[in-house]
C-alpha cells in the first residue's frame, strides 16, 4: 500500500499543481516575488502552512487549496481520488513496516548465502 501511495503521489498532477503553488507562494513570502529565490521546500513547509492561519481561521494551506477550486472545480474531489491510497499509506504502523523491513533483510541474506553456495550454478 505504501508503494501504491507512492506512486500515486509522484503521478498526481493535481499534487504537483499544488506543491508548485505553494513554492511559489513561500517564494513571495520569503523573497518578494513568486519567480525567483528557492527551488524547493520540505514537508514542515507545507505544515506550517497547514498551521498558520488568518483572523477567520483559515490555513494558507486552505486559501491556496479554494484558488486551486476556483481555477479547476473538480481539484479536491479529482486530488482525493489521485491520492487515493495515501490516507492508508499514512496509517501503516512503524511496527508493520519493521516488519517488512526484516522479512526483506532475511530474503536478501538468504539470496547472498544462495549465491555464495550455488553461484557457479547461475553462472551457466
Amino acid at each position: 500500500i505504501v508503494r501504491e501511495a507512492c506512486r500515486q503521489m509522484v503521478e498526481s498532477r493535481r499534487l504537483r499543481v499544488l506543491l508548485g503553488q505553494a513554492l511559489e507562494l513561500g517564494n513571495l513570502f520569503n523573497c518578494g516575488s513568486s519567480g525567483g529565490g528557492v527551488q524547493g521546500f520540505t514537508l514542515d513547509s507545507l505544515k506550517e502552512m497547514r498551521n498558520l492561519k488568518g483572523p477567520g481561521g483559515a490555513s494558507i494551506l486552505h486559501c491556496l487549496c479554494a484558488s486551486l477550486a476556483k481555477t479547476d472545480p473538480e481539484f479536491r474531489s479529482a486530488l482525493v481520488k489521485e491520492l487515493n491510497s495515501v490516507p492508508r499509506a499514512a496509517q501503516s504502523t512503524m511496527g508493520m513496516l519493521r516488519e517488512v523491513i526484516q522479512k526483506l533483510k532475511h530474503d536478501l541474506e538468504f539470496a547472498g548465502k544462495e549465491l555464495e553456495q550455488h553461484g557457479g550454478k547461475y553462472a551457466k
